[in-house]
């Protein structure tokens, strides 16, 4: 059995186990597994708010043919996860949740050998530490916890991912017809979630260093490759924003932006300061208004003057929100759905546990230590010491984490959020440490 067949074996094994668990124990995820009697939804909602605009436009299009909700289409959350809902809302009828948890447990699992794949590519002759880099994702529980959640997560990492494969295997095996692949997942990756605009950017920065890196940038094909692929991606990962703009004349994929800006950053700015009553007059302010294209200008308006104003209590938010997303463990999830956290939280029905605390932070040293490990690596690269073109190694990966994560910082939600981009990070960053082992072994074997 070659590694990435174990990695999947082993994935499924894992994510099957996990949902077993959950259903045979006393967690909230019990009462989500059953037939939909019509009561689905609101269970599914009282856990996570989110995944309610995630179902009803779904259903919206099953019963009158729009994304969106009655006659008006969807503003708010892009069609690709809404679609997938309702694919499974047809065929499945009220078993359509059963349907989805299992599709997203085997997608889950065949992120396992993505990773590997796409870790063999940046280092061909370390295969062994991109191994171990994937089975440690998996035991840190990113993917698998996310098994029976009706959110974009796991699809979302795993159409990119996919994409990044095949657009990486393209380049270095010089072959068009995988470039068609990875443009038809990057465009069910933008469909899934807004946040692929200036990804082509990205893109073309890690399409020419891996070229340069396998020494095939001077094949014309390959250059031409790059090229039009990136030209074609600004539009096919901008579909999204295409279509609101065919409906409401706005160039956007969503107004998810907006409300991140102001439901989040500047509440939590001006609350912070003492602000209460400005903030509910401007939030008041942008109720009077009808349409949701004013809504949103007045949205971005207030962000920007909320952080010139207060830039201070705006980077302390942004930094508290970037250790939620980039450093807290999976394994809080496990805890929600038991109802403990490492604090006391009642609005979500949540109660402190010692164990909880525990795990929060054993594993938030963990995810600190494999950050800094990737961040190491990069400015190795970055400096030469690691490779020849280790400058836009650096530029990509730092591209890719920025857009892709970087617009989530605006409002907290949590380590699912580092998803499609942790096994960049577990990659690198068990590189850098297996590189200081074997220099270490090497200085010992010297002295002795």
């Amino acid at each position: 059995m070659s590694k990435s067949l174990s990695l999947f074996a082993l994935g499924i094994l894992v994510h099957t186990l996990y949902v077993l668990i959950v259903l045979v124990t006393d967690s909230v995820l019990v009462t989500h597994w059953q037939v939909d009697s019509g009561q689905l939804t609101d269970l599914i909602h009282s856990f996570r708010v989110n995944s309610e605009s995630y179902i009803q436009p779904g259903e919206n299009y099953l019963e009158k043919g729009i994304f969106g909700v009655g006659m008006a289409p969807d503003h708010y959350r892009t069609i690709g996860y809404p679609a997938f809902i309702a694919l499974f809302k047809y065929f499945m009828g009220p078993y359509w949740f059963f349907g989805v948890t299992i599709v997203q447990l085997i997608v889950g699992a065949l992120i396992y050998p993505l990773a590997y794949k796409i870790g063999n590519i940046y280092f061909p002759n370390d295969k062994r530490t991109t191994w171990i880099a994937t089975v440690l994702m998996m035991l840190l529980g990113g993917y698998y916890t996310q098994s029976m959640y009706i959110m974009t997560d796991l699809l979302f990492s795993f159409f990119f991912l996919l994409g990044v494969y095949f657009s990486l295997e393209s380049t270095v095996k010089n072959k068009p017809i995988i470039l068609l692949f990875a443009i038809l997942s990057f465009i069910f990756t933008g469909l899934i979630r807004p946040t692929l605009i200036l990804f082509p950017i990205a893109y073309c920065i890690y399409q020419i260093h891996i070229a340069n890196y396998y020494d095939v940038w001077k094949i014309g094909r390959v250059k031409r490759m790059i090229w039009v692929s990136s030209l074609v991606l600004i539009i096919a990962c901008n579909l999204s924003s295409i279509r609101v703009y065919y409906h409401y004349n706005t160039f956007s994929p969503s107004n998810v932006l907006g409300i991140n800006m102001f439901d989040y950053t500047v509440k939590e700015v001006l609350l912070s300061e003492g602000e209460k009553e400005q903030f509910q007059g401007l939030n008041q302010t942008i109720d009077s208004e009808e349409s949701w294209m004013e809504k949103d200008k007045l949205k971005k308006k207030y962000f920007f003057e909320t952080i010139v104003s207060y830039p201070v209590s705006s980077i302390s938010y942004w930094l508290s929100v970037v250790n939620a997303h980039m450093f807290f463990p999976h394994y809080w999830e496990i805890g929600a759905i038991y109802g403990v956290a490492k604090k006391n939280r009642p609005e979500h029905n949540l109660k402190k546990s010692t164990f909880m605390v525990v795990i929060h932070y054993l594993f938030w040293i963990i995810n600190v230590m494999l950050f800094t490990a990737f961040l190491l690596y990069l400015l190795a690269a970055f400096l030469g010491k690691k490779e020849k073109y280790g400058q836009l190694l650096f530029i990509s990966m730092v591209l890719i984490v920025g857009l892709l994560v970087g617009s989530s910082f605006l409002a907290s939600a949590g380590p699912r959020i580092r998803l499609p981009i942790e096994p960049f990070i577990l990659i690198f960053s068990m590189k850098y440490i297996a590189d200081m082992i074997r220099s270490y072994r090497g200085l010992g074997l010297k002295a002795e």
